[in-house]
């Protein structure tokens, strides 16, 4: 899960540094033109100014001006291309920290885990040991019930006592004292 997770991460974040990379590589192109197409309409009036009679030197000089505006062009192109690069490997090591990060929380969960499970099984057995035990009891009790109903209560003996002393009084017979 933390594998998907950062591989879907990993994969949303590509074809977004793809995208840069083409727009800053069609940006740079069109700064490329755009900054040739600024010196050599700045030096064209210039040398029309001068009125220089050698048409070839007038082009040696506007192309020399159109590299050198390429050439400071790609020097930036290239800055750009190493901050980017600077950035992926700041996202990476993100990642790999985040995947660090998750990996150590997910071995804690899956101990914690089993510790639970198991504590859920031990209890899960005591609940069925003593289901085991009042069941035993109860039949226990049910037995002392009956032996118990079986027996004369405390009121009918009382009653039985009262009886006995007065058949003896009516026979004359003297009662034994406790």
């Amino acid at each position: 899960m933390v594998e998907a997770a950062s591989e879907g991460a990993a994969s949303r974040i590509k074809p977004m540094i793809d995208r840069l990379e083409l727009q800053n590589a069609a940006n740079m192109d069109r700064i490329a033109e755009r900054a040739a197409d600024l010196a050599v309409a700045r030096i064209t009036p210039v040398l029309e100014r001068l009125d220089l009679q050698n048409q070839a030197a007038v082009e040696r000089i506007v192309e020399r001006a159109g590299e050198e505006a390429a050439h400071r062009t790609m020097v930036v192109v290239e800055q750009l291309q190493g901050q980017i690069g600077a950035v992926v490997d700041a996202l990476e090591a993100s990642e790999r920290r985040l995947n660090r990060r998750i990996d150590d929380l997910e071995a804690r969960l899956t101990g914690r885990i089993e510790m639970l499970e198991l504590a859920v099984k031990m209890l899960s057995d005591q609940v069925q040991k003593n289901s085991h035990d009042i069941e035993r009891l109860a039949a226990e009790v049910a037995q002392v019930r009956a032996h118990l109903d079986a027996h004369a209560t405390r009121e009918e003996l009382l009653k039985l006592e009262a009886r006995v002393e007065e058949l003896e009084v009516r026979a004359g017979i003297a009662s034994k004292t406790d």
